[in-house]
């Protein structure tokens, strides 16, 4: 099952949502080799996940912070795994993610980074289609600043 991949989950007041993101997480055909959630302050008790998946490692602050700062804090911290995926509480993770991740990292061992597309969804369930347009195909990106400058180009709010 190499490589080993870390996923870290970012969260902050959506309890509704974080449950069927870590069931997305915890229900992969190929399991992540940890999980871990960031957790920024939410104001219900994140500590009780861990009774339902005991697997799950939480990095939970008592006081929100900015979300650039979880984010960073995210990042920053050093995974146990080469490793690592980022998510937000409202992402739901197809059950195959960390399996096809895994093959396009041994498929492609000079990678230094991959991203996926997903679907905006609204709370009714209305699907409002990809997350980024300009991402439909492959798309290879050489260094960390022209990735920043396709993301910014190429995100898209929903509300």
């Amino acid at each position: 099952m190499e490589p080993a991949i870390t996923l870290r989950i970012l969260s902050h007041n959506r309890r509704e949502f974080l449950e069927k993101t870590l069931a997305s997480a915890f229900a992969q055909d190929e399991p992540f080799d940890a999980i871990e959630l960031y957790d920024n302050g939410s104001d219900f008790p994140v500590k009780n996940l861990t009774e339902k998946y005991l697997s799950l490692r939480l990095a939970v602050l008592p006081q929100p912070v900015t979300q650039p700062e979880n984010f960073r804090r995210a990042f920053g911290d050093q995974p146990k795994t080469p490793w690592y995926c980022l998510f937000h509480d409202d992402d739901v993770l197809h059950p195959q993610f960390c399996r096809r991740t895994r093959a396009a990292l041994k498929q492609w061992p000079e990678l230094a980074a991959i991203s996926c597309n997903g679907e905006v969804i609204d709370k009714l369930g209305k699907n409002h289609g990809p997350l980024l347009d300009g991402l439909k195909k492959n798309k290879w990106i050489k260094n960390p600043a022209d990735l920043a400058v396709w993301y910014c180009r190429s995100y898209r709010d929903w509300e």
